[in-house]
């Protein structure tokens, strides 16, 4: 797969946001004051992997910048 097909991919990823339901269902679980924080880490680390991957792209092809700025800027903003 290309590095822009690649790109393109994560800006189609929704970004998830920690706090949309998925810690209710980890609270429920034994040990979840022990995952809460992994899956935080987790869901972080990969909206800041496809921000990264969002800025590479609309850098790259500044004609996505119209359709991808709006998605990147939630992004980033959930990322900061």
């Amino acid at each position: 797969m290309s590095g822009f097909a690649v790109a393109v991919a994560g800006l189609r990823t929704p970004a998830v946001v920690v706090g949309d339901g998925a810690q209710a269902d980890l609270a429920s679980t034994p040990g979840a004051a022990v995952a809460e924080p992994a899956q935080a880490v987790r869901v972080w680390r990969r909206a800041q992997t496809c921000a990264l991957q969002g800025v590479a792209a609309t850098a790259a092809f500044p004609w996505l910048e119209p359709w991808a700025g709006p998605r990147l800027s939630a992004l980033t903003g959930a990322v900061e």
